[in-house]
């Protein structure tokens, strides 16, 4: 019994020394925890910081964006204007000089003209005329693709920053 004793003395020394080696290691494993846990918490602090900067700056870039496309959009109508006031012009002078060239080339003297040779000035003029048109035309037919094509990329990069800043936030 008494023998009996020790053994259940020592077993149980055993079992305790046991136990306080086990949770020894556990303390240490939630000390190792608990700092990760803190890491954790600052990287995601240190995130959502970022991804509130990042909002911020989003909404800025949009309204900046904003003021640029009206900015854009008024200087494109202001552009139209002025080479319609230009071709206006043009068109004018070239009339005036070609009714000029006509109406000096009909008071030389000779042999009588007949009258689809009367004005060849005018008829060039005319031809010169339609082809500066159909030129302005289509600049300005590339010029609206081009700008279509503009405003696309920008939604398109717009809406892929939304998409990243949700899926990031």
């Amino acid at each position: 019994l008494l023998g009996n004793q020790d053994h259940l003395k020592v077993e149980l020394e055993k079992l305790k020394a046991t136990y306080e080696s086990q949770q020894k290691k556990l303390e240490e494993q939630v000390v190792v925890l608990g700092k990760e846990l803190q890491e954790a918490k600052a990287a995601t602090g240190e995130a959502q910081q970022k991804l509130v900067e990042q909002s911020a700056v989003l909404l800025t870039s949009q309204s900046q964006l904003q003021e640029v496309e009206e900015e854009n959009s008024r200087l494109q109508l202001q552009l139209k204007q002025l080479n319609e006031e230009y071709r206006s012009r043009l068109s004018q002078y070239l009339k005036d000089v070609a009714d000029y060239m006509d109406s000096k080339s009909n008071n030389v003297p000779g042999p009588s003209r007949a009258p689809a040779a009367r004005a060849p000035m005018k008829h060039f003029v005319e031809n010169m005329l339609k082809d500066i048109r159909a030129s302005y035309k289509s600049r300005e037919e590339q010029l609206a693709t081009a700008a279509r094509g503009y405003k696309k990329r920008m939604k398109n990069l717009v809406k892929k920053h939304e998409n990243l800043l949700i899926a990031y936030g």
